[in-house]
């Protein structure tokens, strides 16, 4: 089997720097495309995987073909950045907005219930398709809803309304979709 200095070696005497750093360019696109459609729920994360490994592998040939000290030069930077925002966020958290997060969190909720309204009117309409895709915004606004009630509880502000209305919401849904399947 070749080495990874050979074929790295090889595809620079093939193709040159520039296309290698138009390569690059593409694969880093197909990632974000990759990491989108998994969010959206219309990819996989083997995708994502396969496009993590192939961008990984032009950074590779770039380390390979001279840019190595400058990528450790500023990956070094970024994590100082890095660990400087998250000393901030430190701070920031000791003093927490609750009015403001808990006003957030009654918009989220209140874009949950028009999103699972919906998704209960496509289901009655056998419209499957629509339902789906409220379905996903519903289960995407819940997931928000529940990281907004982490950072409340961390500051134990959580109200327990809150937590009970929302269960009751999951209940709703599971057997909506339990009738639906009955059906």
């Amino acid at each position: 089997m070749t080495s990874k200095s050979k074929l790295y070696d090889r595809a620079f005497n093939e193709w040159g720097f520039d296309k290698q750093v138009l390569k690059l360019a593409e694969e880093s696109s197909e990632l974000s495309t990759a990491a989108c459609q998994f969010l959206n729920h219309s990819g996989s994360g083997k995708q994502v995987a396969e496009e993590c490994a192939d961008v990984e592998i032009m950074i590779e040939q770039m380390r390979h073909n001279g840019m190595a000290p400058a990528i450790d030069e500023e990956k070094e930077r970024k994590l100082a950045r890095l660990a400087r925002l998250l000393e901030g966020f430190a701070d920031t958290d000791a003093n927490p907005d609750i009015s403001g997060m808990l006003k957030q969190l009654d918009e989220t909720e209140h874009f949950y219930h028009e999103d699972h309204d919906e998704l209960c009117q496509a289901m009655l309409e056998f419209d499957y398709f629509r339902a789906s895709q409220y379905a996903r915004r519903a289960a995407g606004r819940l997931m928000h809803i529940a990281q907004q009630l982490d950072r409340i509880g961390r500051h134990r502000a959580t109200p327990n309304s809150a937590r009970t209305e929302i269960y009751q919401d999951l209940l709703a849904l599971d057997r909506t979709f339990k009738n639906e399947a009955d059906k």
